[in-house]
């Protein structure tokens, strides 16, 4: 049963989230418990129940992710936000995308084309990666997830 679909605004990002089985990601097997799928064009990435991560394509592991909530695919990487607000990344970092470590207090993320964004609790953005092109209102405040 899908629940919900998101198309991001980059147009690399499609994420369905429900609670189903899933025949596999990329031809790779079975997985089962996959609550949340991401698409780019090089890889595909599946979130588990049990907060763990798969992914198929040209991504770099992602096996290692635990506590997982919310997952968004990029250009060429891939967004974790875990449980305890902190985000993981992997993937291609030629413009620092994937230079996460350090956020918290974050509540929903995407990645986008060479940038990942992040919306904390208190309704500030935060971002990294290639921004050069990007058109962010300086007067975005109080923003809030959904």
């Amino acid at each position: 049963q899908v629940m919900e679909r998101q198309h991001s605004v980059s147009g690399f990002q499609l994420v369905i989230t429900g609670n189903f089985p899933h025949p596999g990601i990329g031809g790779h097997g079975a997985q089962r418990n996959i609550v949340a799928l991401a698409n780019s064009n090089d890889f595909s990435l599946g979130l588990h129940a049990d907060g763990t991560a798969v992914a198929t394509g040209n991504i770099a592991d992602v096996q290692d992710w635990t506590d997982i909530i919310e997952i968004s695919a990029g250009m060429r990487h891939a967004v974790g936000l875990k449980e305890d607000g902190t985000v993981v990344a992997a993937g291609n970092n030629d413009f620092g995308q994937c230079d996460v470590q350090k956020w918290t207090g974050i509540v929903k993320i995407l990645a986008g084309n060479e940038v990942t964004f992040g919306l904390k609790a208190d309704g500030t953005l935060v971002f990294t990666g290639k921004t050069d092109s990007l058109s962010v209102a300086a007067d975005w405040n109080d923003l809030k997830a959904k």
